[in-house]
């Protein structure tokens, strides 16, 4: 099927702006959204056949995680658990049907507006996640906590969650980053 790229995620991958960004950058390449609005990590598990697998792509790109805070923070037990078994599902499954490479997005949120503040530290718990499996498994990893807390929050979001096309355009420059690192390892290793 040649080179297809699966991103998969929720409402910030639905949106499809940093896609389309790098759409621009990699013409050649078949990208593929999977992204849908209120997805959690076990949503992608259950469906990963059919979403991911089936396509036998050559990169799968994973951004999730600002759903399962939004249930921390409403209260519901084990989640961080479950979101860390599911995602390692997901790259096992990855793995063993697949030659992909595999990257990682760390969630991100910022305190804008302020009330999200409380919000960030539960959200480092998710990202440390994704951190600890980025490192266990040996994938690329991009950093969008580093990334969004070092820029104007207020030039990147509305509502602390949602990005605006600056926010976009930040995303597609770290895993275009991160994507030429993994390319060129590779190169090196041939």
């Amino acid at each position: 099927m040649g080179n297809v790229m699966i991103f998969a995620g929720d409402s910030i991958t639905q949106s499809g702006e940093y896609i389309n960004r790098l759409m621009e950058l990699y013409p050649t390449n078949l990208m593929l959204n999977r992204g849908t609005n209120g997805h959690k990590i076990f949503d992608l598990e259950n469906d990963w056949h059919s979403l991911c697998l089936d396509y036998q792509p050559s990169v799968v790109t994973i951004l999730v995680g600002i759903n399962e805070v939004i249930d921390t923070m409403r209260g519901i037990p084990d989640v961080e658990k479950r979101f860390e078994e599911s995602y390692s599902k997901i790259i096992d499954m990855t793995r063993a049907n697949t030659d992909a490479d595999i990257i990682l997005m760390e969630p991100f949120i910022m305190a804008y507006p302020k009330k999200l503040f409380n919000w960030m530290l539960v959200t480092k718990r998710f990202v440390n996640v994704v951190d600890g499996l980025a490192a266990r498994y040996d994938t690329g990893l991009v950093k969008l906590w580093d990334v969004f807390n070092k820029a104007d929050a207020s030039l990147m979001t509305l509502d602390g969650i949602h990005i605006t096309p600056q926010g976009h355009e930040l995303i597609a420059q770290a895993w275009d980053e991160e994507y030429r690192r993994i390319m060129s390892l590779k190169e090196n290793n041939d």
